[in-house]
């Protein structure tokens, strides 16, 4: 049993890392948004997109149901596209 998660945590590895980096890119991007005119920095909102779409298909990956990932999100916030975390999951681990 170990080893199979061993092996599923090797082969998600990747996918956390991208998760990391993005996380990091939209740490900074935040911060230039007191810099910047009316609050606005390009690219923020796409790259905060990819990330929630990859913490999604991370999650799900590791066997988490949708409603435990995401509780309690807003009306506001933009519904998921499924193929795009379905496209995540076949690149990290080959799964439908």
């Amino acid at each position: 049993m170990d080893s199979v998660k061993t092996e599923k945590k090797k082969k998600l590895a990747p996918l956390v890392a991208e998760i990391n980096t993005s996380a990091e890119k939209i740490r900074n991007m935040k911060k230039l948004r007191k810099k910047s005119e009316h609050g606005n920095v390009p690219g923020l909102d796409k790259e905060s997109s990819d990330n929630r779409h990859m913490h999604v298909a991370y999650c799900e990956l590791r066997g988490r149901k949708r409603n435990d990932i995401e509780q309690r999100v807003r009306a506001c916030t933009p519904a998921l596209n499924e193929e795009k975390i379905t496209e995540i999951k076949k690149k990290y681990l080959n799964v439908e």
